[in-house]
């Protein structure tokens, strides 16, 4: 019997050793969750505020906390998806207040 056909032996493998303590890869899509629940929780408390008489200003003033919270994240874990959200919720959050602002 020789070593590859023995079950009683402890040593592990090398295929073995790497299925089992490789780092597991990310799945492409998996980092735009995080843009894609941003936009979500941006558009969620845009729909709030702009419903409120006067809320752009309170839609403006939680899109600068968001937007702060994005590109802290974005230091913290050394993440561009971080700091692509923060971006894409300034421009939007922004558009979406001047917006609302010059219609009222």
């Amino acid at each position: 019997m020789t070593e590859e056909e023995n079950p009683n032996d402890p040593t592990p493998k090398p295929d073995d050793f790497l299925t089992k303590y490789a780092p597991k890869q990310n799945k492409p899509g998996d980092g735009m969750k995080i843009v894609g629940y941003n936009l979500l929780v941006l558009a969620l408390y845009s729909l709030v505020c702009l419903s409120l008489s006067g809320g752009f200003a309170l839609d403006a003033f939680i899109l600068f906390f968001h937007v702060l919270l994005c590109l802290g994240l974005a230091i913290d874990k050394r993440s561009w998806l971080w700091l692509l959200s923060g971006l894409l919720v300034l421009i939007i959050g922004f558009s979406t207040c001047v917006t609302f602002a010059g219609m009222k």
